[in-house]
């Protein structure tokens, strides 16, 4: 496999969990930007999970074990920051309906639903993925893989 290739996919693999993280945490969606602290955190979650991620391809011994544990650590961030603008949104749609503003109910209540689909689709990818990660262990590498998830 060449450098760019190599390079590319670690790139593409911290992006599309940083911007899981920023769906999840309602950029755009129920904010309009983040406070300088969640930049902060959002940062170094993806700098630990590029530089883990860099450890874990190049085979270093334990990367895998930290690769798990910092998808545990995003996985309970994206789940965190979901259930607190459901409940945001939850919170904002009884007002609606207790004020009688039914031009804004339809907009909330769609986003309302985006995040119950993204809850369940993240749902679904964390017990598929530890199911994976879990029977390869248990499996023991084939012949010509390596030992790592």
């Amino acid at each position: 496999m060449s450098f760019g290739v190599y390079v590319t996919g670690l790139l593409f693999e911290t992006a599309s969990i940083m911007s899981f993280l920023l769906i999840a945490h309602g950029y755009c969606i129920t904010s309009e930007r983040l406070s300088v602290p969640e930049r902060r955190a959002m940062a170094v979650i993806g700098c630990v999970y590029y530089l883990i991620l860099v450890g874990h391809r190049a085979s270093i011994p334990y990367f895998s074990i930290l690769l798990m544990l910092d998808y545990l650590l995003i996985f309970f961030v994206i789940f965190n920051h979901i259930n607190q603008n459901l409940s945001l949104l939850r919170e904002q749609l009884n007002y609606i309906e207790d004020e009688d503003i039914q031009e804004m109910h339809d907009a909330v209540y769609t986003k309302y639903l985006m995040f119950n689909v993204e809850l369940w689709s993240k749902r679904d990818v964390l017990v598929r993925s530890t199911r994976q990660r879990l029977t390869g262990l248990l499996t023991g590498p084939k012949r010509g893989q390596s030992s790592t998830f």
